[in-house]
């Protein structure tokens, strides 16, 4: 009954419906919507001028400002103002873990479906994974270069735009949220058919490099279940970063009314 990979595992064990019920929240009123209009309007301007920094420091102060109620409510308004960044950031603010429709908030859902049309990965896959590389920031930068909502090197994207015959002019293509996309997509379905769609050893990969997948599967040799795979996952960002979108991936699909209420596949549930 608890949020995560390990509950997800020990359904899958004991053979049961694994549910979550989400907490219900209130919209901002019309009273809250004319109190925090000013800042609201704000964020908005901030962000049409692309001063997305700026605009998330507002945010953060409004925040501040409101008890968990608003917080909620105000993460509800980003999420339809399609401020998805902002959504989850909300929740970060409130620790509203439980509240999963904006945490996970149905962010370019339309764009995924499209660039995966013709693709073996689910869109609610490759949501899970640029929800958990950049919390639908499309300005996200980590330490090691990777850009935007998928976090793609642009190495990794100049090398996956030639193999897939797709347009990339450089970084700055990365800042954009559809290109973004159709170049994740694409990086995605090539570790699908590297790794015959296991989720775990395309997350592991994503993350970690398929070097170094290849490396831990060739230590494991065959003698590990599912769930000791992952354990012993020698990085703790990569071994969390696993079990994260596998259980974003399950909360997407039911977020989405999908009825696949598969935990885990039967080419996951090997020996690794």
């Amino acid at each position: 009954k608890e949020r995560g990979f390990y509950a997800m595992l020990a359904a899958h064990q004991l053979g049961i419906d694994y549910t979550l019920s989400e907490p219900a929240f209130q919209p901002l009123t019309e009273a809250q919507k004319l109190q925090f209009q000013p800042m609201l309007d704000r964020v908005a301007e901030l962000r049409a001028l692309q001063r997305f920094s700026k605009a998330k420091t507002v945010w953060i102060a409004l925040l501040n400002s409101v008890n968990f109620a608003e917080k909620l409510a105000l993460s509800d308004y980003a999420v339809k103002q399609q401020w998805f960044d902002l959504a989850v950031e909300g929740t970060i603010q409130a620790k509203a873990w439980d509240h999963l429709r904006l945490r996970l908030p149905n962010a370019y859902a339309d764009w995924f479906k499209l660039h995966l049309s013709d693709k073996a990965v689910t869109p609610s896959f490759a949501m899970a994974i640029a929800r958990q590389e950049s919390a639908w920031n499309p300005q996200a930068r980590s330490h090691a270069n990777a850009i935007g909502l998928m976090q793609l090197l642009p190495t990794t994207a100049a090398q996956t735009a030639k193999g897939s015959k797709l347009p990339y002019q450089g970084e700055r293509d990365l800042l954009d949220p559809f290109k973004n996309i159709m170049l994740g997509t694409a990086h995605l379905a090539e570790l699908a058919q590297k790794y015959a769609n296991n989720r775990i050893l395309m997350a592991a990969a994503y993350n970690a490099g398929a070097r170094r997948v290849e490396q831990w599967l060739a230590r494991s040799n065959g003698k590990l279940a599912l769930d000791e795979f992952v354990a012993s996952i020698p990085f703790y960002e990569t071994r969390g970063y696993v079990q994260n979108v596998l259980a974003y991936d399950y909360y997407y699909r039911i977020l989405q009314g999908a009825t696949d209420k598969t935990l885990f596949y039967q080419q996951e549930w090997r020996s690794y």
